[in-house]
């Protein structure tokens, strides 16, 4: 049922995506905790946010699930925006938050979750503007949007590579549309820094704020859990692989050249989500859930027997569910 409503082009479908984030979001994980906010705490933006919030558990639960329903409304907008799919659909916003809620603290408003949005606004910039002729100007505004993201998370501004892998595949080479990103990046980094320098906060060290920001509590996963998601995650994973594959195959020139800027996206928060596990031992969850979200759209949409499409979604928001509630 869920499968079969959200394939059409409906978008009446989101109205079901509140109900779904509530059934997520209860649980043994302490959403309404937050890090101490202070100089080397993190970034800027992220800081004033939980300033904002802090003392105020209904405030922080309530913005952690708006920006829940926004991420997913925006990954889908993204994706069928640029026609990554070949069809219209809304299973990107389906999968989108069971996905983020199979991860620990996956729906906490972490600093990762929120400069996400500037990421993908940016990165639907590329997306948009790659395949026609025009100035350089957008990639320009690409850059701002990522240097944006990362006065909330530092390491967005590595999606600049994203970028230039975007501009290597739908473009012919322009070095200025190359720089023009990283010089966008680059003039919100340096404005934020004096910006604070001039008003006194001379203490900021970007690099120091590169950091998990978790709960002390160690979430807790059932081994049965662990096991059935493993299972279902390999399952999904080559079946997912084997959708992607042949859709690439099927598609022409700017069809794969769409597909594989967006691989190149997915490669750079891969890499980003190795960097943050191998620095503290945690990865900001919304790193793997968009492009899990978007990839495991792929075979829902071309499923054609729609039963099993069911079964993978509800299997899904089961384990989820379980995670959420048992965990």
């Amino acid at each position: 049922m869920l499968v079969a409503l959200f394939r059409r082009n409906q978008p009446a479908a989101l109205l079901l995506l509140p109900l779904l984030v509530a059934a997520l979001w209860p649980g043994g994980t302490p959403f309404g905790t937050s890090a101490p906010v202070s100089s080397g705490s993190g970034m800027p933006l992220y800081r004033v946010c939980m300033h904002l919030l802090e003392g105020h558990p209904w405030a922080l639960s309530i913005t952690g699930a708006l920006l829940v329903l926004g991420l997913a409304v925006l990954v889908n907008a993204a994706t069928n925006g640029v026609d990554l799919f070949g069809t219209y659909h809304y299973l990107p916003a389906l999968v989108f938050p069971g996905m983020l809620a199979l991860l620990p603290y996956g729906l906490r408003p972490d600093p990762a979750i929120m400069g996400m949005p500037f990421v993908l606004w940016a990165m639907w910039n590329t997306w948009s503007t790659g395949s026609r002729s025009g100035g350089p100007a957008p990639y320009f505004d690409a850059g701002l949007l990522l240097g944006i993201a990362g006065m909330f998370y530092l390491p967005y501004l590595f999606v600049v590579v994203a970028v230039w892998a975007c501009l290597s595949v739908m473009r012919p080479f322009q070095w200025r549309e190359y720089l023009l990103p990283l010089l966008g990046a680059l003039t919100i980094l340096f404005l934020t820094w004096g910006s604070l320098y001039i008003s006194g906060h001379t203490e900021w060290r970007p690099l120091l704020t590169i950091r998990a920001d978790h709960p002390a509590r160690p979430w807790s996963m059932h081994w049965m859990h662990r096991f059935v998601l493993m299972c279902w995650a390999v399952c999904c994973g080559a079946i997912t692989a084997l959708s992607f594959s042949g859709s690439y195959a099927r598609s022409v020139m700017q069809g794969k050249n769409m597909r594989a800027s967006f691989l190149a996206f997915s490669f750079t928060l891969a890499l980003l989500a190795a960097f943050e596990y191998g620095l503290d031992g945690a990865v900001p969850p919304v790193l793997l859930a968009v492009p899990c979200a978007v990839l495991f759209s792929y075979p829902l949409s071309r499923a054609a027997r729609i039963g099993w499409a069911e079964a993978g979604v509800w299997s899904l928001l089961l384990l989820a569910a379980w995670g959420r509630w048992m965990g």
